[in-house]
């Protein structure tokens, strides 16, 4: 297998456009429901080991290791970091 191979291993399991929805207006709901107009959102990076804290993996549907600042009532907005900026 060459270098940057993609396998069935690496891929990250994704769910629906549906079920994503789902997740996101229950996330409103609830938020409606406290007063909170936004969250802040931290996942830890995949290293070796799969990311102990992947809380932003449920409203991306994408790999760990990003913050989500998820608006009640605005579009998700995602920010990543690249794999040096922790030197």
């Amino acid at each position: 297998m060459g270098v940057g191979s993609i396998t069935e291993a690496t891929l990250v399991p994704t769910y629906s456009l549906a079920e994503r929805d789902r997740r996101w207006a229950l996330a409103r709901e609830l938020m409606a429901a406290e007063g909170v107009d936004a969250l802040i959102v931290y996942g830890e990076r995949e290293m070796v080991q799969p990311a102990p804290y992947a809380h932003d993996a449920y409203f991306t549907n994408d790999r760990p290791g990003t913050i989500v600042i998820f608006a009640r009532d605005a579009d998700p907005i995602v920010l990543v970091g690249t794999p040096d900026d922790h030197r």
